[in-house]
């Protein structure tokens, strides 16, 4: 693939400080979230002269979108009031069906059988009513398939362990292992994965 890739999770939610899987349901971002996405927006600054903006595709959910628009308000020359964007629906996250708005012990209390029989993060996978593994990786693959040129991607904490895996060509069980942190760069590119931090 000769796709240059900057993937980045969307900033801190409200739902992510009180501990509730969020999935395809959103909420806003916090203080800390606004913050983070206007502090990625001077870091990628230092990677695009100003002249050739690159392309933004965002997942559709709101805190993806609310995150790209305060980086993006970073990225533009002063003046300019509008770059290349696009809403990409396969950077949605993975979808958690009838877990999501809940917390893990909240989960772990009705489905313990299902949890207790997967290590790390496979359990997700799982969820009643969810998305499944399967399909999300067919949308992560078509997605990657599809990149050419430089662009910047703003995704979820899933989603983006799935394409960095299949980026690396890495196996389900080590989706896991691949960790993606709200307020960090990951720079795909010539097979490998950069990270990069303010």
């Amino acid at each position: 693939m000769s796709a240059e890739i900057y993937l980045l999770r969307h900033g801190e939610t409200e739902w992510n400080l009180d501990g509730l899987l969020q999935g395809q349901h959103d909420s806003p971002l916090t203080e800390s979230g606004r913050r983070q996405a206007q502090q990625l927006g001077t870091l990628l600054a230092g990677y695009f002269d100003g002249e050739t903006l690159p392309l933004f595709q965002v997942s559709p959910l709101g805190r993806a979108q609310q995150t790209a628009n305060l980086m993006r308000a970073q990225l533009l020359p002063a003046g300019t009031t509008s770059a290349p964007y696009l809403i990409e629906p396969r950077l949605t996250e993975v979808g958690f069906g009838s877990w999501e708005g809940l917390t893990f012990d909240e989960i772990e209390e009705e489905w313990a059988d299902l949890i207790d029989s997967y290590d790390d993060l496979d359990w997700l996978f799982e969820a009643p009513e969810g998305e499944g593994y399967d399909h999300a990786l067919m949308r992560v693959d078509s997605w990657l398939a599809d990149q050419a040129g430089r662009l910047v991607a703003v995704s979820h904490g899933l989603t983006s362990q799935l394409i960095c895996s299949r980026y690396l060509g890495l196996a389900r069980a080590d989706v896991a292992a691949f960790t993606v942190e709200h307020g960090v760069v990951y720079h795909l590119h010539d097979g490998k994965i950069d990270t990069i931090r303010g």
